[in-house]
């Protein structure tokens, strides 16, 4: 068997894992009786579930007084291989759920906050010009851990391409390692955070909230700066002015995503699109900046 396939059939594998299933659920709390109302957008590759990381901080700040709803679509299921995710089809269909679930949030809560995290923050962006004025001003927009407008390939994927490479859906997709010994490099490729706030800490990993799978001892994901940018070109073609939302960023200034850009240089992105009330700049990576002190400051920003 090639090295291509041997990644290819473990991944597979891994789409049956048991935390798959609880990563696309995508209800938390009872909508009856809740005061504050929250819309969940993952990322790319990302899932529903992945908004139980934020789960700790909504408690304190609400306590059981609220509801979540996460963007969720059998096409964009965490069992779905990533490479059949991204069609125009189907970001037709996510951009359709995205304004469906949004009016339907507003015809029960006087304000609906949008967490978006990561890309989905480029998906919410061409519907928001969809929706009526009186539930645009209805909304507040939370956007988790920004990314730029625009991926470079990197040297990850001139490295291993020729190793695990290959096309499907016309991209090219290869899988990259993920281990504390290669974070010099990139700080993405970390597997492992030691969080620590005040007397609490924990050890997190990577693969409680991204897709990860085992291959000659290493955890691997699969990428593709193509698709990425491809996705990300058909959400924001057509945006040429910021819209109007309240609006509050949490960013991470050791992005492996941004790729060593200034806070300058991603201040004039996020900018393009938005005009922020707020924004928090934190000292770490694009995953483990969404640490539950950083999501409690973030909320707190909103009144």
């Amino acid at each position: 068997m090639s090295l291509r396939l041997l990644f290819e059939n473990q991944y597979y594998k891994s789409l049956n894992y048991f935390r798959y299933f609880y990563d696309d659920l995508n209800e938390y709390g009872n909508p009856e009786q809740a005061d504050a109302a929250f819309y969940f957008i993952h990322g790319f590759d990302g899932s529903p579930g992945q908004i139980r990381f934020a789960l700790p901080s909504l408690y304190q700040k609400f306590k059981n007084r609220f509801y979540i709803r996460s963007l969720s679509l059998p096409e964009f299921s965490s069992i779905t291989p990533i490479w059949d995710k991204y069609t125009p089809n189907n970001q037709d269909k996510r951009s359709s759920k995205i304004k469906e679930d949004l009016l339907d949030l507003s015809k029960k809560f006087e304000r609906v906050s949008i967490v978006a995290s990561s890309t989905g923050f480029y998906d919410f962006l061409p519907v928001y010009h969809q929706l009526p004025k009186d539930v645009q001003k209805s909304l507040q927009l939370f956007w988790v851990a920004s990314a730029p407008d625009f991926v470079e390939a990197s040297v990850w994927e001139k490295l291993f391409s020729p190793l695990n490479g290959f096309k499907k859906n016309k991209f090219r997709w290869f899988a990259l390692p993920n281990s504390n010994l290669l974070s010099f490099i990139n700080p993405e490729a970390s597997l492992t955070y030691n969080w620590k706030f005040a007397d609490q800490s924990r050890t997190l990993f990577k693969h409680d909230l991204e897709s990860r799978f085992k291959v000659l001892g290493f955890s691997w994901t699969y990428l593709s700066s193509d698709c990425i940018n491809w996705l990300l070109n058909y959400c924001i073609g057509n945006i040429t002015v910021p819209i109007d939302i309240k609006s509050y960023v949490l960013s991470a200034t050791k992005d492996g995503y941004w790729q060593g850009q200034s806070i300058q240089e991603m201040k004039r992105v996020i900018n393009k699109y938005i005009t922020p009330q707020s924004m928090i700049w934190k000292d770490n990576s694009h995953l483990w900046v969404n640490t539950p002190e950083n999501i409690a400051e973030l909320l707190s920003l909103a009144t």
